[in-house]
């Protein structure tokens, strides 16, 4: 028996318990990623949708703007979580959304890997380009910094935010997989179609792994004391 009254097979069933109610928010996200992949695939291979902001692709599209929304989302609720938990895991994870709320609205990772790119002399190698080694130094240097703070906080963390982190930090893999290992991949195809494919893969997939986040997050009660359900 843990904090809050359950044992381990009790964590265990919450977790893989199917409950449609709470899946509402959910399945209301995947509508809206799906209409917007549908938008896309309507822009892209057919005439009825000439304006470029419906593509996934297009910075500063209505996808993104969607995307955006989530984002603003999850660090408000996991800010309100950190204050009424007094959790400073909660707090950093807050500061995180904040990072990628900015980074997607202003370009940063962009911006900075291509003035590094020029500075460091990057070069190309292995079909990408200098600004593209230049944007996961950028990558590698946010997500290092908040691995340190995630780290420090974890140490002085209870059971329920700990089991918060662990699961968020799955999600945040495939949010990886999606938007910058694929996204490194698109780069060295030259194919056209497969390039597109590709694009639409990453942004597409992004979106998704967004939503779950979101959802997942929306379903944590700051008042619980056990794990989250």
């Amino acid at each position: 028996m843990i904090r809050g009254g359950y044992s381990r097979q009790e964590i265990i069933l919450r977790f893989m318990k199917f409950d449609f109610e709470k899946h509402k928010l959910l399945v209301l996200l995947f509508i809206g990623d799906l209409s917007f992949l549908i938008l896309h695939l309507l822009y892209s291979y057919t005439i009825l949708l000439p304006d470029g902001l419906f593509s996934l692709v297009q910075d500063r599209g209505y996808a993104e703007f969607y995307q955006y929304m989530k984002e603003l989302w999850i660090l408000i609720l996991f800010f309100i979580l950190g204050v009424k938990k007094r959790s400073y895991l909660f707090i950093v994870l807050s500061l995180l959304f904040l990072y990628f709320l900015l980074d997607d609205s202003f370009e940063l990772h962009e911006q900075i890997g291509a003035f590094l790119a020029f500075n460091l002399n990057f070069q190309p190698r292995f079909g990408l380009r200098a600004v593209d080694f230049g944007e996961l130094a950028v990558f590698f240097f946010f997500g290092s910094q908040f691995l340190l703070l995630v780290g420090a906080a974890y140490i002085h963390s209870d059971l329920y935010s700990r089991t918060v982190l662990k699961n968020l930090l799955t999600m945040l893999a495939f949010l990886a997989f999606f938007g910058v290992l694929i996204d490194m991949v698109q780069i060295t195809v030259i194919h056209p179609l497969a390039n597109s494919i590709l694009g639409m893969v990453d942004d597409a997939g992004e979106m998704f792994v967004m939503s779950v986040i979101t959802w997942s997050v929306f379903r944590l009660n700051p008042t619980e004391e056990g794990l989250p359900n």
